[in-house]
C-alpha cells in the first residue's frame, strides 16, 4: 500500500509525496501534478492508497512534465500534432502515450491549432520562397499536417498571389530568354519543382520571353 504524506499546493501545481508501506515498503516519490490532473484523483493527506492509485498519481505526474514540454516546444515554434508527439517522445524521451496525450491537451485547450498554423506557414512559403499550390501543400504534409489540412491551406492563398510570387522567381532564376527549346524545358522543369502548374509556367514565361522556340 502507499501513503500520501504530505500535499502542498504552489499555484496550480499540487506537490505531493507519496511513500510505500509494508510490502511497498521504501517506495518514496515527490510528485508534481497539475491542478486539473490531481483533482480528479480524489486523493487526500494521510490517506492509504492501493498500487492502482499511486500509479495513476505518477502517470498525473508524468502527464503534468509533458504538457509544460509540449507548451514550451509551441512557445517558439509552430508544429503539427504529430511533429509535436514526435518532438516529446525523441528529444524529450517522454513515453508514447504521455507524449499522445499531452499533444491531444495542447490541441483541446487551443495552444495547437494545425488549421491556423498551416495557413501562416503556407502564407509565408508564398512569400519568402515563392512556391507554388502543390510544392506547399507537400511541405505541409511532410510536417506532419494532415493532407487535407495541408491542401486546404494552399488552396486559401488566393491565385494572384501565386502569380506574383511565380513572377518574381522567374525574375530571380531567369536573367535572359531562354537559347533554346532544352533550356526553356530545363526552366519549366525547376518552376514546375517549386510547385507551379506547368500552364502557369508556361503563361508566365511567354509573358516575359515571347513564344518557345
Amino acid at each position: 500500500m502507499y501513503r500520501i504524506k504530505k500535499i502542498e499546493k504552489n499555484g496550480g501545481i499540487f506537490i505531493v509525496r507519496v511513500s510505500g508501506e509494508g510490502d511497498d515498503a521504501g517506495f518514496d516519490e515527490k510528485c508534481l501534478v497539475a491542478k486539473e490532473f490531481f483533482l480528479p484523483l480524489g486523493l487526500t493527506e494521510g490517506e492509504l492508497t492501493d498500487e492502482d492509485g499511486a500509479r495513476s498519481l505518477l502517470s498525473a505526474a508524468d502527464l503534468t512534465a509533458a504538457v509544460s514540454k509540449a507548451l514550451d516546444v509551441l512557445s517558439y515554434s509552430n508544429v503539427s500534432r504529430r511533429a509535436l508527439v514526435e518532438k516529446l517522445r525523441f528529444r524529450h524521451k517522454i513515453g508514447k502515450d504521455t507524449a499522445e496525450a499531452a499533444a491531444d491537451y495542447a490541441v483541446g485547450r487551443g495552444y495547437l491549432d494545425e488549421e491556423s498554423q498551416a495557413k501562416k506557414i503556407a502564407q509565408s512559403a508564398v512569400r519568402s520562397k515563392m512556391w507554388g499550390r502543390r510544392r506547399i501543400a507537400s511541405d505541409l504534409y511532410a510536417k506532419g499536417y494532415s493532407k487535407e489540412t495541408a491542401q486546404n491551406a494552399a488552396a486559401q492563398i488566393p491565385e494572384e498571389d501565386y502569380r506574383e510570387a511565380l513572377g518574381r522567381l522567374i525574375s530571380k532564376k531567369v536573367k535572359a530568354a531562354p537559347k533554346d527549346g532544352a533550356e526553356y524545358n530545363r526552366i519549366i522543369s525547376s518552376l514546375i519543382r517549386l510547385g507551379h502548374s506547368p500552364s502557369d509556367v508556361r503563361e508566365a514565361l511567354r509573358e516575359n520571353f515571347g513564344e518557345e522556340e
